[in-house]
């Protein structure tokens, strides 16, 4: 049974996807050469050196779901990527009493890291409003927040087990499908 994802929800997995095979290795190739003396010379290519190996990567993933389904995949920003200032300010993104607490006009919120720039963009838009459409959530609030870093991540449902819900996601209402959901920039 996969597990059930929702758009704004924080959720951490342990993400196992199969190990790709090795690219293949060519055999060096031989040349011939014929010398101003009538003799051939051969030379052999030197072989390529060895593939580096895969990169380590931790399976165990905290993510903040974007879109739960969209082609098969589970479209997320992974929070692993994120330093923890930034991790604070997207889980006050999405909680509903921190918008609540600045469109009343109370600053610094409780709970709620104090910079200036969460203010700014809360007072601009509902995060939990603009994360029905995960393209302008992205491109409206992540992208420009989090400059010099890929966080976008996609993931096969099948690969993921034990799933853990961090924190419960405060959107209510449909999830647009535009097509293509994203675009690597």
């Amino acid at each position: 049974m996969l597990p059930r994802f929702q758009a704004g929800q924080f959720v951490t997995f342990n993400y196992n996807p199969p190990v790709k095979p090795p690219p293949k290795v060519r055999p060096p190739r031989t040349f011939r050469q014929r010398m101003p003396d009538g003799t051939i010379k051969t030379t052999v290519e030197p072989s390529p050196p060895p593939a580096p190996p895969p990169p380590p990567s931790d399976p165990n993933k905290e993510v903040l779901v974007l879109h739960p389904n969209w082609h098969n995949k589970l479209h997320a920003i992974d929070m692993k990527r994120l330093s923890p200032a930034e991790q604070q300010v997207c889980h006050a993104f999405m909680d509903p009493r921190v918008k609540a607490a600045v469109d009343a006009g109370q600053w610094p919120v409780e709970g709620a890291p104090p910079y200036p720039l969460l203010r700014d963009i809360l007072r601009r838009c509902d995060p939990t409003e603009l994360i029905k459409s995960p393209i302008a959530f992205y491109q409206q609030l992540i992208k420009p927040f989090i400059r010099g870093k890929d966080v976008y991540r996609q993931y096969h449902p099948q690969f993921i087990s034990n799933v853990h819900v961090v924190q419960e996601t405060k959107v209510v209402g449909h999830i647009t499908n535009p097509a293509p959901l994203f675009k690597k920039i």
